[in-house]
């Protein structure tokens, strides 16, 4: 299995390219002179010797994957982050997904890095930017149902998922220069600073152990450890908030809205799709404008923290980004005023596809809007409202395809 890459090489070959200019070579790359056969003789045997080395991890890596499950995979990478074989500084990688690590490597992600790692157990891992995580033990052998993994959290942020898969009976501990923590079927966080260690359960148990006590940490749950001292007791987390209605659908922006939460002093919002992460950002307001996704599928994760930086439970919801065929027109509506009641209905022979979504509005703008998805053929009826009801469709033509919106019908208010 070569874990050796270009950008590997041009890793290496930039670092070396840094420390030569710190010597003051940079005025070889910048006069007219060409570089000389000594400088390029010295970069080949460099990048040589770092590609057999890179070798020889690879082979160290061939042999634990040929005898055992000992090798976490990467799912998931954006951003900046890099692996240190054998915590070794010369070899050092850029993550890619696929990539295996093995015991004693390291990674650190920079301030836009985010890393995913599955066990075969089916442990996984996420690990926040500008994180520092070692990987000290993987012990889960091909034929047996007993999986041991110890990882130390050196600084930084990671969330972990230790659900057992597989028949496996996971041990799974995390070290820090505080406490450790023993896992046991948990999701869980792990924040680690200059100063402190914070631990929160928001599934499962976790027992925090420092050189001065233990403590026991039940599901939504969280402790404080700080140097010298023993772990705080464990005060609750914070509620899930309430993800406000909002369309099914988004034409690549938006707005996402949720509810405060009391003690609450910020928010983190997070994006996710079938690949992983897209993006995560703590935020003050009870909102959060979507701009410039792609088209796709996409879960929203929005938690509270508290003033001392615990994370609440987690409030979810799904929707797509859609793209717009303006070469399909948008459907007809039909419209049915009776007394006190009025009826929607979109024929199929007026629509291109047999659902659409249907947008009600006290205003010509839409600025405030309410929504529903229908089938074609089938009639909404509802009340008059006192005052004038605006009703636009488009048919969905796919999860991440839409026409534009039809003629606007307006239903007369009551008043």
């Amino acid at each position: 299995m070569a874990l050796v890459q270009e950008s590997n090489l041009f890793l290496s070959l930039r670092s070396i390219s840094y420390s030569l200019l710190g010597a003051n070579v940079a005025s070889l790359f910048s006069s007219k002179l060409k570089i000389n056969r000594i400088f390029c003789r010295y970069l080949l045997l460099l990048s040589t010797s770092i590609f057999s080395t890179q070798a020889l991890h690879a082979n160290e890596l061939n042999d634990q994957v040929d005898s055992h499950f000992n090798v976490a995979t990467i799912d998931f990478v954006k951003g900046y982050a890099t692996i240190f074989p054998g915590n070794d500084i010369a070899l050092a990688l850029f993550a890619k997904r696929g990539m295996k690590i093995i015991e004693n490597d390291r990674i650190i992600t920079g301030d836009d890095g985010f890393l995913s790692l599955s066990f075969s157990s089916g442990a996984v891992v996420n690990i926040q930017p500008l994180s520092e995580i070692n990987m000290e033990l993987i012990d889960c052998k091909k034929h047996s149902t007993r999986c041991r993994l110890v990882l130390k959290a050196i600084k930084g942020d990671l969330n972990a998922d230790v659900e057992s898969q597989n028949g496996y009976n996971t041990q799974f501990t995390i070290e820090t220069p505080y406490a450790s923590a023993a896992v046991r079927g948990t999701v869980f966080d792990i924040d680690v600073n200059e100063t402190r260690l914070l631990a929160g359960v928001t599934e499962g148990q976790v027992d925090v152990n420092s050189e001065l006590g233990t403590v026991e940490l039940p599901e939504n749950f969280g402790t404080q450890v700080q140097e010298d001292q023993p772990p705080a007791t464990p005060k609750p987390l914070l509620a899930a908030p309430t993800i406000l209605q909002g369309p099914p659908r988004y034409d690549k922006e938006g707005e996402l809205a949720w509810s405060s939460v009391a003690s609450a002093a910020n928010y983190l919002i997070s994006l996710n799709t079938e690949s992983g992460l897209v993006y995560s950002k703590a935020v003050t307001d009870t909102f959060h404008r979507l701009q410039t996704l792609n088209v796709g599928t996409y879960v929203a994760q929005v938690r509270a923290i508290d003033e001392d930086g615990f994370k609440g439970r987690t409030a979810e919801r799904e929707f797509d980004v859609v793209e717009i065929d303006n070469s399909v027109p948008g459907p007809i509506l039909t419209t049915t005023i009776e007394d006190t009641d009025f009826s929607i209905e979109v024929e199929p022979s007026n629509a291109a596809a047999d659902r659409v979504e249907l947008h009600f509005s006290p205003t010509k703008d839409f600025e405030k809007l309410l929504y529903l998805d229908v089938s074609t053929g089938e009639p909404v009826s509802t009340d008059r409202a006192d005052n004038v009801i605006y009703v636009r469709g488009r048919s969905i033509l796919s999860n991440t395809k839409v026409t534009p919106f039809g003629p606007i019908v307006e239903v007369p208010g009551t008043n």
